[in-house]
């Protein structure tokens, strides 16, 4: 192929792509929903990160089909990736609502303070 560079290392599967683009997405849907319902506010990094994951899959499912498309390359990349960093803040905030729910006496980390 002359003149189109490929950013894959390896030709991305577009049905795993599609899998996870749907797992996510059905995901998603269920924690908005419980997100509006419940007014837990403290989740909406979590939504944000599967908005992410989202459009990372999406991206990837197009890049299966575009390999020398740059711009989905840098964003299923990123997207994904940053999606975890919000899911791993998501889970701090679950603590923290856990330990001021049950008492601060109770955790091991706020004896150490």
């Amino acid at each position: 192929m002359a003149g189109k560079e490929e950013y894959y290392d390896y030709t991305p599967s577009k049905g795993t792509a599609v899998v996870s683009l749907a797992i996510f997405g059905a995901l998603f849907a269920y924690h908005a929903f419980r997100l509006f319902k419940t007014r837990t506010w403290f989740c909406t990094p979590f939504a944000v990160g599967a908005i992410f994951e989202l459009i990372g899959y999406g991206c990837r499912v197009y890049g299966s089909s575009n390999p020398d498309s740059k711009l989905a390359y840098i964003l299923q990349a990123l997207l994904i990736l940053l999606a975890s960093i919000l899911f791993a803040a998501s889970v701090y905030m679950f603590l923290s609502c856990i330990i001021q729910t049950t008492g601060q006496h109770l955790c091991p980390i706020v004896w150490l303070n």
